[in-house]
C-alpha cells in the first residue's frame, strides 16, 4: 500500500466559462489527519449551489519515463473519493474526503496527490450523471467517460444505477428523417422517413441504456434491498405501456403535449420521481432521433447506410434485430449494453426493444419543410398514424425498420415499448 508519511499535495480550482458559481481560493485548505491517511479537500463555494467535480492525480512517470502527474483511474477514486466531491452541494464551506488506502496497491512508497476540483454551474452540469434508482445515495456527477466507476459497461448501471448521459442539442440545426428509398423502404412506410429540418433548443439527459428489469424494479416498486444474484431476465430492457408509465389521458388531463412534463399521480414515472429526485420522462421523438444520431446523418449511428430491407450487415454491430436473434418475437430481446454503443455512449438505439417517446407523430410528408423548433407532435390523434410514436425497432423487425429517420407507432396502452429515460439538464441532488 502507499505509504502517506511524505504526504504533499497541489489543489488547482477550475471553472467552466459559463459558470456563475466560484470556489474562493485563498479559503482552499488541505490537510492528513492524524494518525490515518484520510485526506481532506476544504474549500469554500459562492455564487450559488453547484455540481463540484474532483479529479485525483498522484505521483508517476510518462512514457519517456519522465516524472509526471497521472491521473487516477475511477477504479481507484469510487470507493476512495467522498464527501462533497462529484455531487451538488449549497454555497458555503464544503470538504471532499480521499482514502488512499482504499484506492488500491502501489508500486512505490512516496504519496504525492494533486486534486482538481471544477465547479459546474447547475443548468451546465457535467457529462454524465448516475442516480440510484432506489433514491438513497446522492446522484453522482462525472466530467468523462474515464471518470465512470467501473466504466460505461459496467453491470450496476443495469441494475441499480442510472447512467445518463448529456446531449449537447441546444441550438444545433440537423434533418431528422430521411431521405425516401435510402433505406430501401418505399410505399406504405415512405412517409415515415420523411426529412424535415429541426432545432433543439435546450441540452438534455439521456440514459445510457433503455430501463431494465431490475432497474423497474427498485425505482418503480420500490424494492429496498440489493439484489446480490442477478439473472439474465433482470438485465433485459423492461416492456412497458405508455399509459402505465405517464398515466391514461382523461377529460380533465390528456399528458403530452397539452400538459407538458406533468404526468398521473399514479403513474410510474410519478413514483420514479418521487423517489430519485430527477424528473423522469420520454424523450420527444426529435430529442430521441437527434441522440441515436450523435452527429451522424446516415441510416444507422456507426455511421454507415442500411443496405437492403431485411438483412443488413452494416447493422449487425450494434442492432439486435431479426436476423440476428433469428426470431420474429419479443423472445429475441437481449441483455442490454451487448452491441457497440454511438459516439456519446448510448447502447441499443437501434434494434432489441421499441422505444417509446412523447410525442403523437405528425405527417411530414404534408407539413412542409419549415425548420421545426422543440417539436412536440400533434395534440390529438390523428388517423394518419394513430398511438404514440416508438423509434428504433426491435428484435423482431427486419433491418429496413431500424433507422435512425424511421417514425412508427403503437397504441399507448401496449405493453410493448421500452423506456428510453429523459431528465432535464439540471442538477439534482
Amino acid at each position: 500500500m502507499k505509504a502517506t508519511s511524505a504526504f504533499t499535495s497541489i489543489v488547482l480550482f477550475a471553472a467552466q466559462a459559463f459558470a456563475v458559481p466560484t470556489v474562493d481560493q485563498s479559503s482552499v485548505s488541505v490537510a492528513q489527519d492524524g494518525g490515518s491517511d484520510r485526506i481532506r479537500v476544504k474549500y469554500s463555494l459562492s455564487g450559488g449551489g453547484a455540481v463540484v467535480t474532483v479529479k485525483v492525480y498522484t505521483n508517476g512517470v510518462d512514457l519517456a519515463g519522465d516524472p509526471a502527474w497521472l491521473p487516477l483511474g475511477a477504479d481507484r477514486t469510487a470507493n476512495s473519493l467522498g464527501g462533497d466531491a462529484n455531487v451538488l452541494v449549497d454555497e458555503g464551506s464544503r470538504e471532499a474526503t480521499f482514502r488512499p488506502e482504499k484506492a488500491g496497491p502501489w508500486p512505490d512508497a512516496k504519496a504525492d496527490y494533486r486534486f482538481v476540483v471544477t465547479a459546474w454551474a447547475t443548468n451546465a452540469p457535467p457529462d454524465w450523471m448516475v442516480v440510484d434508482a432506489m433514491g438513497v445515495e446522492r446522484t453522482k456527477y462525472y466530467a468523462s467517460e474515464g471518470d465512470i466507476p467501473g466504466g460505461l459497461t459496467n453491470v450496476a448501471y443495469k441494475t441499480r444505477y442510472i447512467l445518463m448521459r448529456h446531449i449537447p442539442a441546444a441550438g444545433e440545426e440537423w434533418v431528422s428523417g430521411e431521405p425516401n428509398f435510402a433505406t430501401g423502404i418505399r410505399g406504405y412506410y415512405a412517409g415515415r422517413t420523411c426529412p424535415v429540418p429541426v432545432v433543439l433548443s435546450a441540452d438534455f439527459y439521456c440514459s445510457a441504456y433503455a430501463m431494465t428489469v431490475l432497474q423497474r424494479e427498485y425505482a418503480v416498486e420500490g424494492r429496498s434491498e440489493v439484489k446480490t444474484t442477478v439473472p439474465e431476465g433482470d438485465l433485459l430492457p423492461a416492456t412497458v405501456s405508455y399509459d402505465q408509465m405517464r398515466g391514461v389521458s382523461t377529460a380533465n388531463w390528456s399528458g403530452w403535449p397539452n400538459y407538458g412534463y406533468a404526468v398521473s399521480s399514479d403513474s410510474e414515472f410519478a413514483a420514479m420521481r418521487e423517489r430519485t429526485g430527477v424528473e423522469f420522462d420520454f424523450l420527444t421523438s426529435a430529442q430521441w432521433e437527434f441522440a441515436c444520431r450523435a452527429g451522424t446523418t446516415t441510416s444507422l449511428n456507426n455511421g454507415r447506410n442500411l443496405k437492403g430491407g431485411d438483412r443488413s450487415a452494416t447493422a449487425d454491430d450494434i442492432a439486435w434485430y431479426r436476423y440476428n436473434t433469428n426470431t420474429s418475437s419479443r423472445a429475441g430481446r437481449q441483455i442490454v449494453g451487448l452491441k457497440l454503443p454511438n459516439a456519446w455512449g448510448l447502447y441499443d438505439m437501434h434494434g432489441n426493444a421499441l422505444e417509446w417517446t412523447l410525442d403523437r407523430i405528425t405527417d411530414y410528408s404534408v407539413s412542409g419543410s419549415a425548420v421545426q423548433v422543440d417539436p412536440v407532435g400533434e395534440s390529438v390523434e390523428s388517423a394518419y398514424m394513430p398511438g404514440r410514436c416508438v423509434r428504433g425497432g426491435s428484435a423482431e423487425d427486419a433491418a429496413a425498420l431500424l433507422s435512425s429517420g424511421m417514425r412508427h407507432s403503437i397504441a399507448p396502452s401496449t405493453a410493448n415499448g421500452a423506456a428510453r429515460l429523459f431528465a432535464p439538464c439540471e442538477a439534482v441532488r
